[in-house]
């Protein structure tokens, strides 16, 4: 089941669900235990060894009998997608003298152990026995031969035994369960020497909850032999002197004991686990140094032999597992049964290490490689490792230390001085900062901003956040807060007032266009005549043209610096908002400079495509900002502990040269846990201040994490309770947080008492964790880092997660859920709520603000945003019936978003399954909707048949349910089919009934299509005068109701219209403005569409060349998303220029495969018969026979391969 569970889910979900599944499965057997009066000896990862006391084996078999008759609801258990898996459990039931101890250090743990030669039958009972049985020793069967019904007999190794296989119990053993115990019944001092003392202080401190957790980890297990434990009086002793040796040991190296298991024939194991609970992340140098020391015992317990040990090392889940009346805290996952796997491989004295522990462990240990070995549970060879000594190093040698390429903070500053200048001289840049995590990106800019301020610059900053995507613009505020002047602590009047003062001193003639910047800022300004006629697309370029003279003026004024942090997190509008920016500062030779700062953006990325576009630019570079040399490591720290740079001493240069790399955010953590852990203090003698080390630092003899996670888990671990679970609710929050959400979620979640202190989180700013940021309604705090942030909430467990998110979303919900911001972070808190969640009121609510934030994005033209969002609530949604209407509202908002971008493919299997849900589960309304989409598409890739045919069924299914609108769109579908096949009359008929029907619903958005599609009719008759009237008509409806698409489609038909009148320059215009749009939106049918005017305009201008490259473009678009029809104009297109370059017969042939396409049309056929025609004169009938037949043959396909 680990395999399984990591595969569907990961390593990470996957430890989760095991440990879930675990819990359940354990809570269902003890409860049987507990009922027959059975205890729970021990854990074993997925089993246990129980004790009934007194018992003949009747309650213990009656027990096991109820176990295997509860397993029955585990048989089936269904995993993501179409995948489950079967839990079954095996049962072995022995009765025998057995002896029992008590080992273990009190101060560390008392272990309940048994041990004897009865565990050596039970054992080989436990090998004979399959899945889903029974099986109990000779013994018990004889005894109760009058109640048992055996149903088989096996016999043990060398049949000196035999063993019976359980049908049933043919009498009642009466349940006598355990009495409750009361809650003093038990004093503290006796229940602390039972449980780990990290684990134990979490548990006093009601932080059970949270005491789960998902972190890397070093797992060690060790099998030993030796004791007697039936014949030797001191077995008890000797194993609780070897208990306590290695406990000593373990806990040395501040790792944990986990489980004691005594095995059959005397074999038994330990098992011991690093970081966990508490974290340190050279846990696997810790492990190694572990079993190095522990592999051979003193001479005192030269008794214990054929130690063997397995080392692994990976993310594993750490925390309590068991039932309501029996727990024990784990580390699990497949590195946990990977390293008892390895134990089992290993000879006696032997330690072999799994390949992550060998790396890791590998600057203080010397690894010799062992090949390969084939371990149960894996496919693949595993790769296995021993260590063999502690590397030793020379004088001024350190492990690790490495001499790589480094690039010091100077030459950047340098760079950054020289940029500014050019900048003031009109010749700005556009600069994209590149670096790793924690490399001192910030930092840099922190640098750069105190830089441009002294020399005299306007330095404008803002910065995107992780999992704010799904708010346009996020970034932007910050920046151009500072640009108009604006405080946190003003009111939203006082705010318009600035903005407006602002717009007058540097953008006076758009003073009627304030309302614009509701889209970055919180003005809440009534919109104007101005901007509320503006559609999406509009509204988009008339910010940026906004924002574009407010950064000129304030150019003239001073230059300007405007710097983007963590673009790697700027959602699609953003992006495009930069790109804008850059391009218009660059046209305006204004004195300003654009700064991005991101991580290395993969081709996937949504900013890859900006991002190269935008590096296109005449003077747009790339800096990579790279590791710091030991030199600035130095001044780094002596900055930090504000001495002077003499005076750091040596052992910790070289500790930050060797463990840091290069990267500023380690040095500094490292160097913050030196100081926590008391290695490096500082003191003050007649005012000099020196940097003092311990004796154990100075010596090496210390031992700290030696990577990033490490590094802050293991801070964090050594804060209170308390502000450890501050940190985790608030990194759910975000990694800007304000204290009421935080307050209200603690509340929430039954941790009210604790409270959000100030003297909390004043520790939790000395110490680095957050820093307090700008007052607006209250103060706010941010994770000091990114990194931290990610680390913090990383080590939530997924259900812990939801439940956050769950009670934070509920706080949120209280503001007004409709807004576009707040629906985006309901979405988000919302559909991690939901994941892996059956509890419907949750889905319900995250699909909700899904198609809410979905629905935003899509009328934004954010296509990629709306997308993710309206996929990640089909991912949610169960697939049940009960939940149809909402999966097929979502499959249609995904079809309709892919057919404005022109997938066609992917269009069409969401509405199809629309359909298909609508149909089943009588959607009404979605059945007729998803047809007419259907027929729409149908239609755009030229199947006419089959687009009439489907939009007839919309059209009867419409009227028969009294569905006007659908009525409506299905009239649409079937005019503009009509006016394809030359029906002009037909078709004028069809569209002013859809007309009438949206004048009455007063559907604007269907009367501007309705309009257009009446004036694309009016094209094809050549009445352009009518067609304009349309077209215009239909333009202005489209911005008033914000169709951005329509506003890129209705230009476009403008532009036909110009184009007909041969005004070429207006033509051309309209496309371009269509086109701006069709890209931006990434709306590939669109942007067909208008290339191929383009396309057009050429080629009437003479401009051969340029009409080619459009025709060319056009065709391999068209091809692309399968639009038939716009490929065959593309064709004739180059038909076109074939013949006026003297290609005849290449022309005669393109015109012989668009008249022969099924796809022809009343726009393209007129077009190709036309050309046709001026070929006869230049052919002779033979020729052209030929060639058009040839023609013929040809597929569009084919023609865009050449092309």
């Amino acid at each position: 089941m680990t395999e399984a569970l990591t595969r569907v889910y990961g390593p990470h979900r996957g430890a989760e669900e095991l440990t879930h599944q675990l819990g359940l499965v354990f809570g269902e057997l003890i409860r049987h235990v507990d009922e027959y009066r059975g205890a729970v000896i021990g854990f074993s990862g997925d089993a246990i060894t129980c004790w009934f006391d007194g018992d003949d084996g009747l309650r213990a078999t009656a027990a096991s009998l109820a176990m295997q008759h509860a397993m029955v609801q585990f048989a089936r258990i269904p995993l993501a997608g179409d995948e489950y898996v079967s839990l079954q459990v095996k049962t072995a039931v022995v009765v025998g003298p057995i002896r029992r101890f008590l080992v273990g250090d009190p101060d560390i743990q008392l272990i309940d152990a048994v041990a004897g030669e009865t565990l050596d039958v039970l054992a080989e009972a436990e090998r004979l026995t399959e899945s889903g049985e029974v099986v109990v020793s000779e013994q018990i069967a004889q005894g109760a031969h009058d109640s048992l019904v055996v149903r088989a007999w096996r016999a043990g190794a060398g049949a000196e035994r035999k063993f019976a296989v359980v049908e049933r119990l043919d009498r009642t053993v009466e349940r006598t369960p355990w009495p409750v115990l009361a809650d003093d019944a038990l004093a503290e001092h006796d229940v602390r020497a039972w449980v780990m003392p990290d684990v134990y202080d979490r548990l006093r401190q009601g932080l059970s909850a949270f005491l789960a957790e998902f972190r890397p980890a070093t797992a060690l297990f060790l099998s030993f032999r030796g004791i007697d434990y039936d014949r030797d009086a001191d077995a008890g002793g000797k194993l609780d002197r070897f208990v306590r040796w290695v406990q000593a040991k373990i806990a040395a190296h501040e790792g944990s004991l986990i489980q004691l298991t005594i095995g059959d024939k005397g074999s038994s194991y330990l098992y011991a686990a690093f970081g966990a609970p508490v974290a340190h992340h050279d846990a696997s140098a810790r492990a190694v140094a572990t079993a190095l020391e522990i592999r051979l015992p003193p001479p005192d317990l030269a008794y214990v032999r054929d130690i063997r040990i397995g080392v692994t090392h990976g993310q594993m889940y750490a925390g309590a597992y068991g039932s309501p009346t029996r727990r024990t805290y784990g580390v699990l996952g497949a590195k946990t049964n990977l390293s008892a796997r390895l134990m089992g491989k290993a000879a006696p004295g032997q330690i072999l290490c799994d390949e992550e522990v060998a790396q890791r462990a590998g600057r203080t240990f010397r690894f010799a490689s062992l090949g390969v070995v084939q371990v149960k549970g894996k496919s693949e060879p595993v790769p296995i490792f021993t260590p063999e000594e502690r590397r030793s190093f020379g004088p001024g040698e350190r492990a690790g230390a490495e001499e790589g390429p480094l690039v010091g903070r100077a030459t950047d500053l340098a760079a950054f001085e020289q940029i500014l200048d050019e900048a003031a001289a009109r010749r700005g840049r556009v600069t994209f900062l590149e670096g790793e995590a924690g490399i001192g990106k910030s930092r840099v800019v922190h640098a750069l901003i105190r830089l441009g301020r002294e020399r005299g610059a306007t330095v404008l900053v803002g910065a995107a956040q992780s999992g704010a995507q799904q708010l346009p613009y996020r970034a932007w505020r910050d920046a151009i807060s500072t640009l108009l002047g604006l405080e946190e602590t003003m009111d939203a009047q006082a705010r318009r007032d600035q903005v407006a003062a602002s717009l007058l001193a540097g953008a006076p003639s758009l003073q009627d266009r304030l309302p614009l910047l509701n889209d970055l800022l919180p003005l809440d300004a009534p919109e104007s005549a101005a901007t509320s006629a503006l559609d999406p697309g509009a509204r988009q370029s008339a910010v940026a043209e906004l924002l574009v003279a407010l950064l000129v003026s304030a150019a003239e004024r001073a230059p300007l610096a405007l710097v983007l942090e963590d673009a790697h997190w700027l959602d699609s509008l953003s992006w495009e908002l930069a790109e804008r920016v850059a391009r218009a500062l660059a046209g305006a030779s204004a004195r300003a400079w654009l700064l991005i700062v991101h991580r290395p953006l993969d081709a996937h990325h949504v900013g890859a495509r900006r991002a190269a576009a935008l590096q296109t630019l005449p003077r747009s570079h790339v800096m990579r900002l790279g590791p710091l040399s030991p030199d600035e490591l130095v001044d780094l720290v002596a900055h930090r502990l504000a001495v002077s740079r003499e005076r750091i001493p040596a052992a910790v240069a070289d500790l930050m040269h060797e463990r840091a790399s290069g990267n500023p955010f380690i040095a500094e953590e490292l160097l913050q846990t030196l100081q926590d852990q008391g290695l490096v203090t500082l003191e003050e003698r007649q005012g000099v201040r020196s940097c003092r080390v311990s004796p154990q630092l100075a010596q090496g003899r210390f031992s700290l994490p030696d990577t990033l996670q490490g590094l802050i888990l293991s801070r964090i671990d050594r804060l209170p309770a308390d502000g450890q679970l501050v940190l985790k609710v608030a990194a759910v929050i975000g990694r800007l947080f304000t204290v009421a959400p935080l307050r209200d979620t603690l509340a929430r979640l039954g941790w009210a008492e604790r409270g959000v202190r100030p003297s909390l989180l004043r520790e939790l700013t000395r110490r680095g964790f957050v820093v307090p940021e700008g007052i607006e309604h209250e103060l706010k705090y941010l994770f000091r880092h990114v990194i931290t942030h990610e680390v913090v909430y990383q080590t939530l467990l997924f259900a812990q997660r939801r439940q956050v998110h769950r009670a934070v979303a509920e706080w949120f919900e209280r503001g007004d859920a409709g807004g576009r911001e707040l629906a985006a972070v309901l979405a988000h808190h919302w559909s991690v709520a939901a994941e892996g969640n059956d509890d419907p009121e949750t889905i319900e609510r995250a699909g909700h603000y899904l198609l809410l934030a979905g629905g935003h994005g899509a009328r934004l033209g954010a296509y990629p945003e709306a997308i993710a969002a309206y996929e990640r609530a089909i991912a949610l949604v169960p697939t049940t019936e009960a939940w149809a209407t909402l999966r097929t509202r979502l499959h249609l908002q995904l079809g309709t978003v892919h057919e404005h971008l022109g997938a066609y493919g992917i269009a069409k299997e969401h509405l199809e399954r629309a359909l298909g849900l609508a149909r089943s589960s009588a959607v009404e309304t979605s059945e007729a909707q998803a047809l007419d989409a259907l027929g729409v598409i149908a239609r755009r890739q030229g199947n006419y048949d089959e687009a009439e045919r489907l939009s007839l069924d919309a059209l009867a299914i419409a009227e028969a349910r009294g569905d006007r609108a659908a009525s409506a769109r299905a009239w649409v579908q079937l005019g503009t089919l009509s006016a394809y096949r030359s029906g002009f009359d037909a078709a004028t008929d069809q569209l002013l009934a859809a007309l009438a029907i949206y004048e009455e619903l007063d559907d604007r958005d269907g009367i501007a299509g309705c309009v257009n599609s009446l004036g694309v009719v009016a094209t094809l008759r050549e009445d352009f005068a009518a067609a304009m009237r349309y077209f215009e008509r239909a333009l202005d409806l489209a911005r008033t109701t914000g169709d951005r698409e329509g506003v890129g489609m209705y230009l476009s038909n403008l532009g036909v219209i110009a184009e007909n009148r041969t005004d070429y320059v207006a033509a051309e215009r309209y496309y371009a403005e269509g086109l701006e749009i069709a890209k931006e939106i990434d709306a590939k049918g669109l942007i067909v569409s208008v290339m191929l005017g383009l396309g057009d305009v050429a080629a009437a201008t003479n401009r051969s060349l340029e009409a080619y490259i459009e025709y060319d473009e056009a065709l391999h678009g068209a091809v692309d998303i399968g639009a038939m029809p716009q490929a065959l104009l593309a064709v004739c297109g180059l038909a076109l220029l074939d013949h006026r370059a003297g290609r005849i017969e290449r022309a005669a042939e393109r015109v012989g495969l668009v008249l022969a396409h099924p796809a022809l049309n009343s726009e393209v056929e007129p077009r190709a018969r036309t050309l046709l025609e001026e070929l006869r004169g230049l052919m002779t009938p033979e020729d052209l026979a030929a060639a058009t037949a040839r023609g013929e043959r040809l597929t569009l396909e084919g023609e865009a391969a050449l092309t």
